[in-house]
């Protein structure tokens, strides 16, 4: 049980609505919020401090009558209601989002494998598996209105498993490569697995809570090579304007290193369509990081002024995507990655911007990772055949993948990775679907 002590909280507004939000309705999560609010009516400078705190969020006057508020907030928590993204703005009712939950298949072990459909106001829709926590598929309209799936994914459960393109997954406990598959932490040496053992070919316990479809994973202690017992949550939701945001959670039972990111590749004119690099991409990173020849982050981060690397104005995939610039020439095309401007420690930050002209779709990246990966699909010929029949092509999708930066446990200038035993990992990525037509 995720267990959070009064040092934990920050006392702030900020952490208390960010928290409240990624919590609220969730009886069954190890996260409920209602947990705390039962502890606001402890004595203490620190619980009031919180308290204070959650009235000013929730617009609940407040006027030292502890009692009372905790009483209206409990009840505005039974009747439904939240405040919206912005602060102190007035309470608003929990949408309602259809979440269909159907059993596509079995493994030769008789495991079931679920495959969930939250389908929001619009009847834009997201596909999610408990196949390494996956994103199956996204349909969301254009500027006409017209709904296609826009995320790469495959038509068989049996397709996910091993798949080297990770499509759709989540990946752990280490996303992208640690030099040497090895790392010293606390003065112990580690070397680490990861690939087909990873969490992306775990079958994951999955149920829905309200409005969101949550994923839960036990990895022991020694799995992959990690040291400490850990317990991953990853939580999906998907809004009536056509926001999927991924929340990941996890502790663990001794100090270990983390970093959790989601593996959807994305073509915007839709999944079956042809000219995938033709999609705009925009960056908010005046840097990325460089690889060597093995595609391994030497640390070193470098200015994209002057590069192929430069998207700091929308530009096309496609552009320079074959320049003869190095770290081009060692991932066969983009597979790099950039360091967010701004980057501070739990905040949400502007990560970028894919835009496809043709349909109109824009899709908005968000997330509180310091670092933005790009994949543009160089070596997804021969995967397995797409979820609409046909098999993809070299450069048939852009994977966007939001997470820590590369090798960090090696660079000790990076911001850290480590997670220690009473600490919680909590990261987020926000995708936001658009289209030029709002």
């Amino acid at each position: 049980m995720f267990g959070f002590t009064p040092d934990y909280f920050k006392y702030s507004e900020d952490f208390f609505s960010a928290y409240l939000k990624d919590n609220i309705g969730n009886p069954k999560s190890e996260f409920y919020i209602p947990t705390m609010v039962n502890k606001l009516v402890a004595d203490g400078k620190a619980q009031l401090r919180v308290l204070h705190s959650a009235a000013q969020w929730f617009g609940v006057t407040y006027k030292e009558d502890r009692p009372a508020v905790v009483e209206r907030i409990r009840k505005l928590i039974a009747a439904g209601v939240y405040p919206d993204n912005s602060g102190h703005s007035p309470a608003k009712a929990l949408e309602t989002m259809e979440i269909e939950q159907n059993i596509w298949g079995f493994t030769a072990e008789g495991e079931a494998i679920v495959l969930y459909k939250m389908t929001n106001a619009g009847g834009a829709s997201v596909k999610l598996t408990n196949i390494g926590a996956t994103v199956v598929s996204v349909e969301v309209p254009d500027r006409d209105g017209r709904l296609a799936n826009v995320a790469l994914g495959y038509d068989d459960f049996k397709s996910y498993f091993g798949d080297g393109p990770c499509m759709g997954k989540t990946v752990g406990r280490f996303a992208n490569r640690i030099r040497g598959a090895k790392f010293t932490l606390d003065g112990r040496h580690h070397t680490h697995g990861g690939g087909i053992n990873g969490f992306a070919n775990k079958i994951w316990e999955s149920r829905v809570e309200t409005d969101r479809v949550v994923f839960s994973l036990f990895s022991p202690d020694g799995d992959q090579g990690y040291p400490g017992d850990l317990n991953a949550e990853v939580v999906y939701d998907w809004s009536d304007d056509c926001e999927l945001e991924i929340t990941y959670y996890a502790k663990t039972t001794a100090p270990t290193i983390i970093n959790l990111t989601n593996h959807s590749y994305f073509n915007l004119k839709g999944e079956d369509r042809p000219g995938a690099m033709d999609q705009l991409l925009q960056i908010n990173g005046s840097k990325y990081l460089r690889y060597d020849a093995d595609c391994v982050c030497t640390g070193e981060l470098v200015d994209v002024k002057g590069t192929p690397m430069d998207f700091s104005e929308p530009k096309a995939l496609s552009a320079e995507i074959d320049a003869d610039y190095e770290p081009l020439r060692f991932g066969s095309g983009y597979d790099q990655s950039w360091a967010i401007d701004g980057y501070e420690k739990g905040k949400l930050s502007e990560a970028g911007v894919l835009y496809d002209p043709q349909s109109g779709r824009r899709m908005r990246i968000r997330t509180t990772q310091p670092s933005i990966h790009i994949y543009a699909g160089n070596y997804l010929e021969g995967c397995p055949q797409s979820i609409s029949g046909h098999p993809y092509g070299r450069r048939a999708g852009v994977a966007i993948e939001c997470q820590a930066y590369p090798n960090s446990p090696n660079c000790p200038g990076f911001p850290s990775t480590v997670l220690r035993p009473g600490e919680i990992y909590n990261e987020k990525i926000v995708f936001r679907f658009e289209t030029d037509a709002n």
